[in-house]
């Protein structure tokens, strides 16, 4: 990885007593809170990058190809993708 490149890993804070994203008993990390803690390090990641400059707009496309059980830690992670300007895995 090259001194351009910045790769942000970050674990997931789950608080069961939100009632936001745990209205109702679950037994798996809710696909929201994932996409919102991905949304804010992306993010964060994204303004070190831009020089604190942010987005006027956000595009996402999310494929959620297994759970995340809440007794298990989550770490969520975001790179650049090589020759698109803001554009970001994760």
């Amino acid at each position: 990885m090259t001194a351009s490149v910045i790769e942000r890993f970050r674990e997931l804070v789950v608080d069961e007593s939100d009632p936001f994203y745990f209205d109702h008993p679950l037994d798996h990390v809710p696909g929201m809170l994932l996409f919102s803690g991905l949304l804010e390090l992306a993010g964060r990641a994204d303004g070190l990058r831009a020089g604190g400059r942010r987005p006027a707009r956000v595009v996402a496309g999310l494929d959620f190809t297994r759970f995340c059980e809440l007794d298990r830690g989550t770490t969520l992670s975001c790179r650049p993708v090589p020759g698109r300007n803001r554009a970001w895995t994760v």
